[in-house]
């Protein structure tokens, strides 16, 4: 049986059997009693909910289905009994009798329809997506990190290296081959300033 035969047996014996709840309605009942009403009763014979309930309304005003389901109606067993019990779930409880019908009210509460089945997936899918992104994110900007804390390093050995190969180019320089007595005091005081430098800042091995 194909997808719309599927849909169209079971559209037509609801139809029918909402359209006898509107033919014959009971005493201070209204559309959405019959609506209610027509639920129960198709549960109570097919075993199960009516799926189809967007399809029948967009179809029950055209007049060739209205045709179809004028026929159906005759498939339809009465609803007497029927109509009289849901119009007992509906009254006020009695206060000196146990209401004990929610049970069966839960069993044929209409089940969440596909698309809201496909935007929970949708949903579930993009908080996945996002968790990953961060989790990638975090991971570059982690190595990003590392990465740039090395270089520093390298950095800062290369500026301590070359500043060594000063002090020593410095220290290795005879004050006496000055070309004049300005520039032998500076060297002399250069050479000070680097072993008194070097005296404070040994223990960091720094020249």
């Amino acid at each position: 049986m194909t997808r719309w035969k599927i849909v169209q047996k079971a559209t037509l014996k609801f139809a029918a059997i909402y359209d006898k709840l509107k033919d014959n309605p009971a005493s201070v009942s209204a559309p959405e009693d019959w609506l209610t009403t027509a639920r129960q009763f198709y549960f109570n014979q097919e075993g199960r909910q009516f799926a189809f309930e967007r399809p029948w309304l967009l179809l029950k005003t055209v007049s060739k289905w209205q045709s179809l389901s004028g026929k159906a109606k005759k498939l339809v067993p009465p609803l007497t009994n029927l109509q009289g019990s849901v119009l007992l779930e509906d009254a006020p409880p009695n206060p000196n009798t146990t209401v004990s019908n929610s049970p069966d009210k839960a069993k044929w509460e209409r089940p969440a329809g596909v698309h809201a089945a496909k935007q929970k997936a949708a949903k579930d899918n993009y908080k996945k997506k996002r968790l990953n992104l961060l989790e990638s994110s975090t991971k570059e900007a982690t190595q990003q990190l590392f990465e740039a804390k090395r270089s520093n390093n390298i950095q800062e050995s290369l500026v301590e290296n070359e500043q060594e190969k000063v002090c020593l180019n410095i220290l290795m320089q005879d004050p006496n081959k000055c070309p004049d007595a300005t520039s032998r005091m500076a060297l002399v005081a250069c050479k000070k300033q680097i072993h008194d430098w070097s005296w404070n800042h040994s223990s960091q091995g720094e020249c």
